[in-house]
Formats: C-alpha cells, structure tokens, sequence
C-alpha cells in the first residue's frame, strides 16, 4: 500500500477505533450494544472524517506549492550548498534564517559549524509529533561556507509510514531561500 493510500485510510481507522473506545463508555447508558454500537461508530466516523478532511485540504495546499512530489510525504528533508561568504557572516546569517522561522535555538556553537533549533510543526491534529527539529551545519572552505540545513519531525517518527505534509521541506526550502538571496546581494 503506498503512502497516499495510508494517508486516507490513517484518520478513518482512527476514527473508527475511537468510536469502538466511545462504544464500551457509552454501552451502560444505552444497555443495548445494537444501540451503543450505531452511536458510537457514528461519532468515530465523523471523528475520522474532520481528520481525512483537514489532511487532504492540507496536502493539498501543500502540493500546490511544491507539486506532486513523493519528496513532499517524506518527514526528513536535507539540503547542502555553498555560497561565496565567509564563515562568520554565513554562521550569522543562518542565525537569523532559523529565528525567522520562529524556532527556539537549542543549540548553536559557532567553533563546531553547528546550529541546533526546534520550531512547532504545521502538521494538523497532531499531538505526539508537534516539532520540527532543524539542524544546520556550517564548514570553511576558501572564502566560501559549505552549509548542510535538515529538518526532520521531533520526536523522530517510528514509522516510515508518517507523512509531515511538506512542513519540513518548507522549513529547508525557506532557509536555503533566504541564505541565496543574501548571498547573491554580496
């Protein structure tokens, strides 16, 4: 089963095995199970269909700004590239990159090229994955700074089956955006 299809079936499954949990809250109210049962799956229904539907109005916005890319389910995106700056300005620069994002900065160490910072995740309904953690690291070369920016969910998905809706290709694409921009003005 491909990554779109588990992402259709994920909240309608979830929506159902809520309304099984609501069914056996619910079962003394009503004491009969025919009765608990229709009232319950139609709770987990309609549970599970606001969540398909806010997925797929998210995914698609997602997609109209990325395209219809495999690379945009995908929870860990990673980009490198080099800009004609010298380590300290770029080192800067990727300072203000990450705080326009409004990302709390966890870690920065300018000696060892690395910038640790966590940002909330855009990813709807979610409360166990509710972070972006973007690590970006810097090293010299003549003149130039070689910069490698990833942004990953936090905590890191157990399954491969997880998909972030582009939020974390959005987080490398707008700092990668903002780091040319201002190193092509030099």
């Amino acid at each position: 089963m491909d990554l779109r299809t588990r992402l259709i079936l994920k909240p309608i499954i979830g929506g159902i095995l809520l309304g099984f949990f609501v069914m056996l809250l619910i079962y003394p109210i009503y004491k009969s199970l025919l009765e608990s049962l229709l009232v319950s799956l139609g709770i987990g229904l309609a549970f599970g269909s606001f969540l398909l539907l806010t997925n797929l109005i998210y995914l698609k916005r997602m997609e109209r700004k990325y395209g219809r890319s495999p690379e945009l389910l995908k929870c860990h995106h990673t980009r490198e590239l080099e800009i004609d700056m010298p380590y300290d300005e770029a080192f800067d620069l990727c300072i203000k990159a990450v705080k326009s994002l409004k990302c709390k900065i966890r870690e920065e160490n300018r000696n060892l090229g690395k910038i640790i910072a966590i940002k909330p995740t855009k990813v709807p309904l979610d409360w166990i994955f509710n972070q972006d953690l973007i690590t970006i690291e810097l090293r010299r070369l003549d003149g130039r700074t070689k910069i490698r920016i990833s942004s990953q969910l936090y905590p890191h998905p157990p399954t491969e089956y997880y998909v972030d809706y582009g939020s974390n290709l959005e987080n490398v694409e707008k700092i990668v955006d903002m780091l040319l921009k201002h190193a092509s003005r030099i």
